[in-house]
C-alpha cells in the first residue's frame, strides 16, 4: 500500500496524470464550447505587436475562444481525474504567450468580483522545445482588473516542451475546414483576416486537481474549484510573460484596453461554469424567470 502511495505521489510531483486526459486535442470545434463575447470574437488585425493576433469572426461561426470540459474515466464531476481544456485561434503561429485570467465566485459575491485571481497560460516558441510550456501565474501588484492593469508573475511550470508528453497537453495546428473547424458554410475560411499565413489552433488542457493546486496556492484560499464552480475568463496574448502587450479577446485591443473587464463593451466573457456549455444567466434573469414562472401559476390557477 505505501508503494503505490508513493507513486501516487511521484506522479503528481512530475504533473502526471494516473487517470484519462482528453484523447485528441486538434480535434473539430464541434466537440468543444465557444466563449462569447458581446462584441466580435475578436477583431482582425488589432495586435498592438506583432504576434499574438487572437482572431474570430463576428457571427460567432468561427470563434477565437474555446474550452471543454471532460470528466474523466469515472464520468463523475469529482474534479479528481476531471480535465479542463481551451482552445485560441490566431492569425499566425508565430510565438507568443496565450493567459487566461480567472476571475472565480468565492461564494462571498453573486458570482465573480472583476479581479483575476490566478492566470493559466500557453506557449510555443516555433523550434525552441525548452520556451513551449503550460504554466500558471500569479496577479501581480496592480489592479488586474481590466487589460491596461494586468500583470503577473511566473508561479509555477505544469509541462514544457523537454517533457516527453508535453504533445499529449498542448497542440499546436493549421486550421483545417472539416476537420478542426467543425464550421464548413460556404462563408468557412482557413484565414480569417485575409493575411499572410494560414490561422492556427493552440489548443491546451490541465488536470482540475492541478488547476485546484495552483488556485489555493496562489490565492490562499481552501476553495475547490469543481465542474459547477462559476467563473469569467479573460484571454490575451503578449511577447513576455509579465504583462499583456498584445492582443485581447472580445474587444479591439487597439481601443479598448483601459475598460474593466466586467464593462459591457469589455473583454470579459459571460460568467460560464467549468463544465457549463452556455453562460450562466445573471441574477436579474433569474427574477425574470422567476417573475414569468410565478405568472404562469397565478393564471394556471386562475383558469380553474
Amino acid at each position: 500500500m505505501k508503494k503505490e502511495i508513493y507513486i501516487f505521489c511521484l506522479l503528481l510531483l512530475l504533473g502526471g496524470n494516473l487517470y484519462g486526459i482528453i484523447n485528441d486535442l486538434n480535434d473539430s470545434t464541434d466537440n468543444w464550447t465557444a466563449i462569447q463575447y458581446l462584441n466580435q470574437s475578436d477583431f482582425y488585425g488589432d495586435a498592438q505587436a506583432n504576434g499574438g493576433d487572437i482572431i474570430g469572426d463576428s457571427a460567432y461561426n468561427q470563434p477565437g475562444f474555446y474550452k471543454r470540459y471532460d470528466y474523466g474515466l469515472d464520468g463523475e464531476a469529482d474534479g479528481g481525474d476531471d480535465t479542463m481544456a481551451f482552445r485560441i485561434r490566431l492569425a499566425s503561429d508565430d510565438s507568443s504567450y496565450l493567459l487566461i485570467g480567472f476571475d472565480v465566485d468565492d461564494g462571498t459575491n453573486l458570482g465573480p468580483d472583476g479581479t483575476i485571481d490566478f492566470y493559466l497560460g500557453v506557449s510555443f516558441a516555433t523550434g525552441n522545445l525548452t520556451k513551449d510550456k503550460i504554466a500558471f501565474y500569479s496577479p501581480g501588484s496592480s489592479a488586474n482588473d481590466s487589460p491596461a492593469t494586468a500583470t503577473f508573475n511566473d508561479y509555477s511550470v505544469y509541462k514544457n516542451g523537454n517533457n516527453n508528453d508535453f504533445a499529449d497537453y498542448a497542440n499546436l495546428s493549421p486550421v483545417v475546414l472539416g476537420v478542426n473547424e467543425g464550421y464548413t458554410g460556404t462563408d468557412a475560411s482557413t484565414n480569417l483576416d485575409g493575411g499572410d499565413s494560414t490561422d492556427y489552433f493552440v489548443s491546451f488542457q490541465v488536470e482540475m486537481n492541478v488547476i485546484n493546486a495552483a488556485y489555493q496556492g496562489i490565492s490562499g484560499t481552501t476553495n475547490l474549484l469543481t465542474a459547477d464552480s462559476e467563473m469569467m475568463m479573460v484571454l490575451g496574448s503578449s511577447g513576455n510573460d509579465n504583462n499583456f502587450n498584445q492582443d485581447f479577446a472580445g474587444i479591439d485591443g487597439t481601443t479598448g484596453a483601459s475598460l474593466p473587464w466586467t464593462d459591457p463593451n469589455g473583454p470579459g466573457a459571460p460568467i460560464y461554469t467549468a463544465e457549463g456549455t452556455t453562460p450562466v444567466p445573471e441574477s436579474s434573469s433569474y427574477a425574470l424567470m422567476f417573475g414569468a414562472l410565478a405568472g404562469i401559476v397565478v393564471f394556471l390557477r386562475r383558469r380553474r
